[in-house]
C-alpha cells in the first residue's frame, strides 16, 4: 500500500495523520533546493514513531547542488545519518546517470521521459572502458573517487534502517521515470513488515489472528456522482473479511462493514480480505471520526490517538443564502468531523461569528403559509436536525434565574434528591421542588 500525500504545508495536518498510519516512509528532496522547511516538519513525525525513512533525491537530470553536501544538509538539518545506495554520475545538462555500489553496475540516463527502461550495464567501477561509456576520462576518475570517499564512511546497518537512524539515499529523476524503478525494488526489498501498534491495553501484536483497525482519514465526495464519504482505515492486526461482524469501540455498537474498497488514484476496487499492513476505505454515513477503532466483537481498547495540531489560519464563515442553510451545515460538520470536533460546538460557534438565523424566523413562505426552523425540532423524522433542540433548550435555560439553573443542574446533571439539593443551597425542600417545576414549565413554554 502506497499512501501518497501533498507536501504543501497547506496540507500538513492531513500528512501527519497519514504518516501515523505508515510503516515506512519515502522522503523527497529537490536536488536544487535540499532540505526545505516543510520537510523539516513532516520528519519530526516520523522520528516521532521511529519509522524507516528511505530517502529519493530528486531532479537530477537540473542543475543540483553537490551529493555530499546533500548529504550533509539531511544530516545536519534531520539528525539522522545517511548511506547512499546509488551515485549520481554529474547533474542537470551532465548527468549521465547513476551507479549502483550494491549491483556495481551503471545505470544510463537517456534524458527522455521514461516510457522504456534504462539502459544497465554491469561493470567493474575500476574497467577502462568505464571511461569510454562516460565520453570523460575525468568524469571517470570523479566517479571512482567520489565512491572510495563513500566506503570509507558509514556501512549499511539494516537495523538502524529499521530504527529510523539511518535513511539509505537515491538519486535520480521523477519526471523522467530515472532511477524510480530501482529505487522501488530496494525499498520493497528493505522496509521491514507491519509494525506492532500501541494501544491502551498495551502493545498489539500485528501477527495476532484478531482484525483490528484505526480511521485516519476521512474524505467526502470521493465520488461526485454520489456525493459519497470514505473512512480511510489501517489494518493493524488479524484478517479483515467482507460482511463479517466488527466492533466499533468509540460507538460502541457492533457493525458490518460490506463495501471495503482498495483505491489507486481514480480507480476503486471492492475486496473480499485485507491482512494488517492494509489500508481499506469503508463508507461512513457519518459514524466515524479520526482516530477511531474497530476490532472484533468482544476485544474493546482504543490504539493510541492521532495528534491534531493549533489551527494557523482562521476565516469566519457565514452562511449567505438561508434557504440552503442546511446544506451548509452539513458542510460544516464534515469539517468538523475532519477536525475531530463535536458537532455542536462548530455549530454554536458558527452560529455565535455568523448572522443565525431565529428559532421563529420563516425560512420558507408560500400563500400565506410560513415554515420556521422551530418546525424542524418538532419533526421527530428530522434526526439530521437534532442539534436544532439543543440551540432551543440552550436558549430556554437562559431565561431561568440563576438559582433554577442550579437546581436542574444538581438534579439532572449530578443525580440528587430535592433534600440533597436542600441541604445544598440552604433553602427548604419545598422552595426546591417549586422552583423546579416552574423552571420546567418555563422550558416547556420556551420550547
Amino acid at each position: 500500500n502506497i499512501l501518497d500525500t501533498p507536501g504543501h504545508q497547506d496540507f500538513s495536518e492531513d500528512t501527519y495523520r497519514t504518516l501515523m498510519a505508515a510503516d515506512s516512509a519515502v522522503m523527497v528532496i529537490d536536488g536544487a533546493k535540499g532540505v526545505e522547511p516543510q520537510t523539516r516538519k513532516l520528519f519530526k513525525v516520523c522520528a516521532m514513531r521511529h519509522i524507516p525513512i528511505f530517502t529519493f533525491v530528486n531532479k537530477m537530470d537540473r542543475e543540483a547542488k553537490d551529493p555530499f553536501d546533500l548529504l550533509d544538509e539531511v544530516e545536519r538539518e534531520l539528525g539522522i545519518e545517511t548511506y547512499a545506495m546509488n551515485w549520481p554520475i554529474g547533474s542537470g545538462k551532465d548527468f549521465q546517470g547513476v551507479y549502483d555500489r550494491e549491483k556495481a553496475e551503471l545505470l544510463f540516463f537517456s534524458g527522455i521521459s521514461g516510457k522504456k527502461r534504462a539502459d544497465k550495464l554491469e561493470i567493474d567501477l575500476y574497467d577502462p572502458q568505464v571511461a569510454q561509456l562516460l565520453d570523460s576520462e575525468e568524469k571517470h576518475r570523479q566517479l571512482i573517487d567520489d565512491v572510495e570517499l563513500l566506503s570509507a564512511g558509514r556501512e549499511m546497518d539494516m537495523q538502524a534502517v529499521r530504527d529510523g537512524q539511518l535513511s539509505p539515499v537515491f538519486f535520480g529523476s521523477a519526471l523522467t521515470n530515472f532511477g524510480i524503478e530501482p529505487f522501488l525494488e530496494a525499498f520493497l526489498k528493505l522496509t521491514p513488515p507491519p509494525l506492532a501498534r500501541t494501544a491502551d491495553c498495551g502493545v498489539i501484536d500485528p501477527f495476532s489472528p484478531d482484525f483490528s483497525a484505526f480511521v485516519f482519514k476521512i474524505q467526502a465526495n470521493m465520488n461526485k456522482a454520489h456525493r459519497d464519504r470514505l473512512a480511510f482505515m489501517r489494518i493493524c492486526s488479524g484478517k479483515f473479511q467482507r460482511d463479517a461482524e466488527y466492533f466499533h469501540v468509540q460507538g460502541n455498537k457492533k457493525m458490518r462493514l460490506s463495501q471495503p474498497q482498495q483505491l489507486m488514484a481514480a480507480e476503486r476496487e471492492i475486496v473480499d480480505e485485507a491482512y494488517a499492513g492494509d489500508v481499506i476505505g469503508v463508507f461512513d454515513p457519518g459514524i466515524f471520526s479520526i482516530g477511531d477503532t474497530i476490532t472484533v466483537p468482544g476485544k474493546k481498547f482504543k490504539y493510541s490517538g492521532i495528534p491534531t495540531f493549533a489551527p494557523e489560519h482562521f476565516q469566519r464563515i457565514r452562511s449567505v443564502d438561508t434557504m440552503k442553510r442546511k446544506q451548509f451545515l452539513k458542510g460544516v460538520e464534515q469539517i468538523a468531523q475532519e477536525l475531530e470536533l463535536p458537532r455542536e460546538e462548530v455549530v454554536f460557534a458558527m452560529d455565535a461569528m455568523s448572522a443565525p438565523v431565529s428559532l421563529y424566523e420563516p425560512v420558507y413562505a408560500d400563500g400565506g403559509d410560513a415554515v420556521c426552523v422551530m418546525d424542524q425540532v418538532r419533526d421527530t423524522k428530522n434526526t439530521d436536525e437534532d442539534w436544532l433542540e439543543q440551540i432551543a433548550l440552550k436558549e430556554a435555560m437562559a431565561r431561568l434565574s440563576e438559582r433554577e439553573r442550579q437546581i436542574l443542574a444538581l438534579r439532572y446533571s449530578d443525580g440528587k434528591t430535592q433534600m440533597e439539593v436542600s441541604s445544598e443551597i440552604g433553602i427548604s425542600q419545598a422552595q426546591v421542588s417549586r422552583l423546579e417545576k416552574n423552571a420546567i414549565k418555563s422550558i416547556k413554554k420556551n420550547m
